[in-house]
């Protein structure tokens, strides 16, 4: 299975509108990439980290061939976030 699918809601918290621990529910290995059929706490991690990982795991690169790690504001760290990843 090649395709990512991925559903959320914005507010971890509705009556609160929380924006901390929001869950994530991601359907499709990406050709292998991400692991499938288990629950990852990834930490207390930031947004722009699951979308790098997300962004990656469809192909794309940045222009040296890397993986994506700087998607979103440059003052949040980059990465990916490794629990999400095979292998």
């Amino acid at each position: 299975d090649d395709s990512v699918a991925v559903w959320l809601n914005d507010l971890a918290n509705g009556v609160a509108h929380g924006r901390q621990n929001l869950p994530y529910v991601i359907a499709g290995g990406a050709g292998g990439f991400l692991k499938q059929g288990a629950y990852v706490d990834a930490g207390g991690v930031t947004h722009n980290k699951f979308l790098n990982t997300i962004i990656t795991a469809t192909g794309c690169t940045r222009e040296d061939g890397s993986p994506v790690d700087n998607f979103g504001d440059p003052s949040l760290e980059g990465g990916l976030i490794p629990e999400m990843i095979v292998g």
